[in-house]
């Protein structure tokens, strides 16, 4: 950790790439506003593992609520309740089983390709660690403290990897899954590095005038609403 720490501090380029990415998401409402670069050869594997494991465990997710008989529960409770569309399910406990069962199906597929657990876990919460980072920004702008509650339809992205590393556990018990979660810790930790050096640029950009997206308006309203609309900056 410290000598990604240090690597950090020695290429400020990193955050500065990762921070325009995010203000551009949030001000822009579209990632691709942000300047783009061509990424250095050394990372290419790596980032192609990550993205692998983000988009089959997403896929696996949605999949997951039909596996699971989450979908036909809900058809049921929108018939009896004579809804004409019905929603996705935003009971808690459905949305861990899903990603339970999306983790398992990451695992083997990813496996499959040859790809190792450490890694293949690494890209699963780099997704959720994605998630909190957006919520972590927007709070920022909003001037309010970060919470991790979660929402009505969905429990907080910690929550969530926190449930995945009891599920890691059982599928692959030992020092697999030991190694996998000491990886994921660290990717938390450089998050954890990486927020108070975005809280700058998002003074600054609040400064010049800039605020999020009209598409966050619902989220920022949310954000309000669970602080009491309260503002602390």
């Amino acid at each position: 950790m410290i000598q990604v720490q240090e690597n950090i501090r020695k290429h400020p380029v990193l955050v500065g790439r990762l921070v325009d990415l995010v203000l551009a998401y949030i001000i822009a409402g579209d990632p691709h506003a942000a300047e783009p670069y061509l990424p250095d050869r050394r990372y290419l594997g790596l980032t192609s593992v990550w993205r692998h494991a983000m988009e089959t465990f997403v896929l696996a997710h949605e999949f997951g609520h039909a596996r699971l008989g989450h979908l036909r529960e809900l058809r049921s409770e929108t018939s009896a309740a004579g809804a004409e569309t019905p929603t996705l399910p935003v009971n808690w406990e459905k949305e861990l089983h899903a990603d339970h069962f999306a983790l398992a199906v990451t695992l083997s597929v990813l496996a499959e390709d040859g790809y190792g657990v450490s890694l293949t876990y690494a890209g699963i919460e780099a997704f959720f660690m994605g998630i909190e980072l957006i919520e972590r920004t927007l709070s920022l702008f909003c001037g309010v403290a970060h919470s991790d509650q979660g929402d009505a339809s969905h429990p907080s992205a910690v929550m969530r990897r926190a449930a995945l590393r009891i599920g890691l556990e059982k599928f692959v018990p030992g020092k697999e899954s030991k190694n996998a979660i000491d990886l994921a810790t660290i990717l938390e930790r450089i998050l954890d590095t990486i927020v108070p050096r975005i809280a700058q640029f998002v003074a600054s950009a609040k400064q010049e005038g800039l605020a999020p997206h009209r598409k966050w308006s619902g989220w920022v309203a949310s954000i309000l609403q669970a602080r009491g609309g309260e503002k602390i900056a």
